[in-house]
């Protein structure tokens, strides 16, 4: 989708410069295609105020499964062009974790080199292992050393904005995680309150989105679904229990 095809409410999320944004809405309305463009605005007014930092400009987009980083991806085309999509990285929680167990583990005294990992299948059939980890052990790991004042600092000024796609699945692991890097970056949650399908997870519920959608430092902005009209799969409107409209973020 062309920029200029988004709807006002649309632009209005890519253009917001506020601390925090809580993008909330149903499958089909638009989220991920508005967080992708509002990665690219970030990007493009970085450089325009800073050409001399070019490769230091990056954005940061998580999500929960390897499948959802391909459909991101695959929505990207057209939107993230040459010279930006280098520079937004796409990512799963547990994969950014392995990625900072690679770069400092040995700093959690896990040595030097590629962190070996077993699935939970891999575990269940063969057991733990000393010097492999599991996919669980990944995020609390990666918790710790990011509470290093060096390593925190290198990854909280890694990127100025983090995307989380699936905000309503975020447990207590993940939401430490976005604050640690949400430290000197703006963050952007997608979220689907009809979608929570990780309630098995320590902290997910209904209660992390309510706190989230009255901070004082997001802006709420609520989609619905339109069906085909006037060229647009969806529009923008008023969730019930949602503030619309763009508000002063930190």
């Amino acid at each position: 989708m062309r920029y200029n095809e988004l709807v006002d409410e649309q632009r209005r999320v890519t253009e917001c410069s506020c601390g925090t944004m809580l993008v909330l809405g149903g499958a089909g309305t638009g989220k991920t295609t508005t967080a992708l463009w509002t990665a690219r605005k970030e990007l493009e007014r970085l450089d325009a105020a800073d050409p001399s930092r070019f490769a230091e400009h990056r954005v940061l987009f998580l999500t929960f499964s390897r499948t959802a980083t391909a459909r991101i991806g695959e929505r990207s085309a057209g939107i993230l062009v040459p010279g930006i999509a280098e520079r937004v990285d796409i990512a799963t929680f547990h994969g950014l974790s392995h990625r900072i167990l690679n770069q400092f583990g040995r700093y959690a005294s896990l040595g030097i080199g590629e962190i070996k990992i077993r699935t939970p299948a891999e575990v269940k059939l063969m057991g733990a292992s000393p010097g492999v980890l599991s996919y669980d052990s990944l995020l609390p790991i990666a918790l710790r050393l990011l509470q290093s004042p060096l390593i925190g600092r290198l990854f909280a000024n890694r990127w100025s904005l983090v995307i989380c796609d699936e905000f309503q699945d975020t447990g207590t692991a993940q939401w430490n995680l976005l604050t640690l890097l949400g430290k000197n970056a703006r963050l952007g949650l997608l979220a689907d309150a009809n979608q929570m399908i990780y309630t098995f997870l320590n902290g997910v519920s209904s209660e992390r989105l309510v706190l989230a959608k009255w901070s004082r430092s997001i802006v709420r902005q609520g989609f619905r679904p339109l069906g085909v009209g006037r060229g647009l799969l969806y529009r923008f409107g008023v969730v019930p229990g949602v503030v619309p409209g763009v508000g002063v973020g930190r």
